[in-house]
């Protein structure tokens, strides 16, 4: 495929100029189409945040960024929860995900293909907004992790470490449900983070990943 002239023109590095001094997050037509942009993630130049939204490799990115991303995939009356939330506060995974939570008792809102979504008991101080996104705060995005992911410990890990979670109060959280299906193996991954952070060779004990 051949490259678009304002590519074979000049360093790669150029393309990003106009654009980044004011955006963050940049899209194949901002800096010359599909191709360019493929090239500029190749070699270093993007990052990639979710699907085709990338930002300079240079440029900080903060949770209000990423939960941004988000904002035309989540339906009304959806929370953002589990993996995508522990993505969104601390940039743990490649945010493909779509783990979304609805209060009980309330309608169920439409599922996006390919998304999870599950009913639970949703407090007020459970949720917050970011960039007008709902999302699940840090001890709650813990306490759906260990509830509702096959293999949660390494965005748990990110969310203690990262995401401003504290695992103690995930855990009272998790108490105070009067219904948790799968409440013995949630209280079981709870002990073997709280371990393996406590442990003076807590880094070693950490999975592939999870730092």
């Amino acid at each position: 495929m051949a490259l678009p002239a304002r590519l074979a023109e000049g360093p790669l590095s150029a393309l990003l100029a106009p654009v980044r001094a004011t955006r963050t997050v940049l899209r194949p037509a901002d800096v010359g189409g599909a191709a360019a942009w493929q090239t500029l993630v190749r070699d270093g130049y993007l990052h990639v945040l979710r699907g085709d939204a990338a930002c300079p490799a240079d440029s900080p990115v903060d949770r209000d960024v990423r939960a941004g991303l988000l904002a035309a995939e989540v339906p009304t009356g959806a929370v953002v929860t589990g993996r995508t939330a522990a993505w969104v506060h601390t940039g743990h995974g490649d945010g493909h995900a779509l783990d979304l939570t609805y209060a009980a008792g309330r309608h169920q809102p439409d599922r996006p293909a390919g998304a999870r979504l599950w009913q639970g008991p949703l407090l007020h101080h459970d949720t917050i907004h970011l960039a007008q996104v709902p999302v699940t705060g840090p001890d709650r995005t813990v306490v759906e992790l260990v509830l509702h992911v096959p293999d949660p410990l390494s965005a748990v890990f990110a969310m203690a470490r990262r995401g401003g979670a504290n695992l103690s109060r995930a855990r009272r959280s998790l108490e105070r449900r009067t219904r948790a299906v799968g409440r013995p193996r949630a209280r079981e991954l709870l002990d073997a983070a709280e371990a393996a952070l406590a442990g003076p060779s807590a880094a070693a004990a950490l999975p592939v990943g999870s730092a």
